[in-house]
C-alpha cells in the first residue's frame, strides 16, 4: 500500500452488492415521498373544506363563535403545514434521493 503525506493511500472499491441495495432502498423511498405528498395535499383539501363547513356553522350556533374561531385558527395553521410539507418538503427531498440514486448508479457504473 503506497503512503502519502496524510497516511496509507487508500484505494475504495464500492461494494456493488450494498450499493444495489441501498439503490433499493432509495427507490422505495422515493415511492413513500410520492404517497406522502399524495396524502399531504389530500389532508390539506379535507381540512380546507372542514374550515368551510366551520364558517356556516358559526350562523347555525352564534354561541359557539369564539371556539369555532380558534378551531379554525388551529387547522388553518395545520393545513399550511400540510400544503408546505406536501408541495416544498416532498419535492426537496424526491430531489435529494433522486440526485442519491444516481451517484450511486454512477459508482455502480465505473
Amino acid at each position: 500500500m503506497p503512503l502519502t503525506a496524510v497516511g496509507p493511500a487508500c484505494e475504495w472499491e464500492p461494494n456493488r452488492p450494498l450499493l444495489i441495495e441501498a439503490i433499493g432502498i432509495v427507490s422505495g423511498g422515493q415511492r413513500r415521498a410520492r404517497s406522502d405528498r399524495t396524502w399531504f395535499v389530500c389532508g390539506a383539501i379535507f381540512i380546507f373544506v372542514t374550515i368551510i363547513v366551520s364558517l356556516f356553522l358559526d350562523n347555525i350556533f352564534p354561541f359557539l363563535s369564539l371556539l369555532l374561531s380558534v378551531f379554525r385558527f388551529t387547522l388553518t395553521v395545520v393545513m399550511a403545514f400540510c400544503l408546505w410539507y406536501g408541495v416544498i418538503g416532498l419535492t426537496l427531498e424526491r430531489k435529494a434521493l433522486k440526485a442519491a440514486k444516481q451517484s450511486m448508479r454512477q459508482l455502480l457504473n465505473d
